[in-house]
């Protein structure tokens, strides 16, 4: 269950891809600065994935290009969890 903060990332996400192109809208996406907020926003682009599958191969690119050295020990696993279901996820649309 998502909490305040993993809502307002998903109405950030719909309002991008509303409101601009693919590309622009990943990038928004994947501005992960601080733990918390990097596991917001790959809990939201799992909507991403379900409503814009094309842009699975870009978000797996970014997710493999990630430095996770900047995250604190604590929340590096969880991370890494995140991103290992957004992969799985990815593959199950085929993308």
């Amino acid at each position: 269950p998502g909490g305040a903060g993993e809502v307002e990332a998903k109405m950030d996400i719909i309002a991008g891809l509303q409101n601009k192109n693919n590309a622009e809208a990943y990038q928004l996406l994947l501005m992960l600065e601080e733990g918390s907020a990097a596991r917001q926003r790959l809990a939201a682009l799992r909507s991403v994935i379900l409503y814009k599958p094309q842009l699975g191969r870009r978000i797996t690119d970014k997710l493999d290009k990630l430095d996770l050295s900047k995250y604190k020990d604590s929340m590096r696993p969880l991370i890494e969890r995140d991103m290992e279901e957004l992969r799985t996820l990815i593959e199950r649309k085929g993308v």
